[in-house]
């Protein structure tokens, strides 16, 4: 079921269903895949909401990744 998700929003980048579909499958999905599949999206579908969430958890989520320097906050 995941790689028809997968392969739907792959396939129907001008969907805006594909956007939510995205959102569903990003918990299972590294940084550079959700980012990957949205750069692939047409340029109306980026613009909705759901995107820009997606967006804004792959800056955190390459923040935070493994191999990436600690900042300590004092």
């Amino acid at each position: 079921m995941t790689r028809l998700r997968k392969d739907f929003v792959k396939n129907n980048p001008s969907s805006y269903v594909a956007p939510s579909i995205l959102s569903s499958l990003s918990y299972d999905m590294e940084a550079d895949e959700i980012e990957a599949s949205i750069n692939a999206m047409d340029t109306n579908v980026s613009k909705i909401p759901v995107v820009k969430d997606l967006m804004a958890r792959v800056i955190v989520m390459k923040a935070v990744s493994t191999g990436r320097k600690a900042l300590i906050l004092l």
